[in-house]
């Protein structure tokens, strides 16, 4: 679909980050920032943790520009839309007309329409 989440959505504490426990939030700001960054708010008490995370993954927090690009970029698993790895197209009318579009103009329509009418 070529839509950019990241760019219209971004998690807020209401909406995202106050349903997390404090080590899942924690977490994100590892899986971002590393270690050193996980260390930094781990002292928070977990309202305060998700108020910092609303505003680190939001871009409103000075901070280390690899660190704010990737948290810009970061969604929840739930809001990435890409197709699933075992995905595969639809098969093409180039590939001996096995779709059912290319099925259904060889057999013409006529056969179609008797059965629709017999149902009818």
């Amino acid at each position: 679909m070529g839509i950019d989440v990241a760019a219209w959505w971004r998690p807020t504490a209401l909406t995202y980050f106050d349903k997390l426990t404090k080590p899942g939030i924690l977490a994100l700001f590892e899986e971002i920032g590393g270690l050193e960054l996980r260390m930094r708010y781990s002292g928070s008490k977990k309202h305060d943790l998700a108020a910092s995370a609303e505003r680190l993954f939001g871009g409103d927090v000075i901070i280390e520009p690899e660190i704010q690009e990737r948290a810009l970029a970061w969604l929840p698993e739930e809001m990435r839309f890409a197709a699933p790895e075992n995905w595969a197209a639809p098969p093409s009318s180039d590939h001996g007309g096995n779709n059912l579009a290319d099925r259904v103009n060889e057999e013409g329509d006529s056969e179609g329409d008797e059965s629709f009418a017999q149902a009818a």
